[in-house]
């Protein structure tokens, strides 16, 4: 094959798959344009970081309390 033929039936391909429509059945439930709630992430965020934030301060607590070295 000449190189000029592959060259075409290369930009025939890249041309079909630009014009075929994305297939977006595999996307069911929550939609993906939708702007995440801010009010509900901030409040997981600052109860998991308080979670976190008491662990830490308990294990401590143990540590330095009841633990006579």
């Amino acid at each position: 094959m000449s190189k000029q033929f592959e060259e075409n039936d290369l930009s025939i391909k890249q041309r079909n798959l630009k014009e075929t429509p994305p297939d977006f059945s595999q996307f069911k439930g929550k939609r993906l344009d939708k702007q995440p709630n801010l009010l509900v992430d901030g409040l997981v965020h600052v109860v998991l970081t308080g979670f976190g934030a008491a662990l830490l301060l308990g294990i401590v607590y143990v540590l330095f309390n009841y633990i006579n070295w």
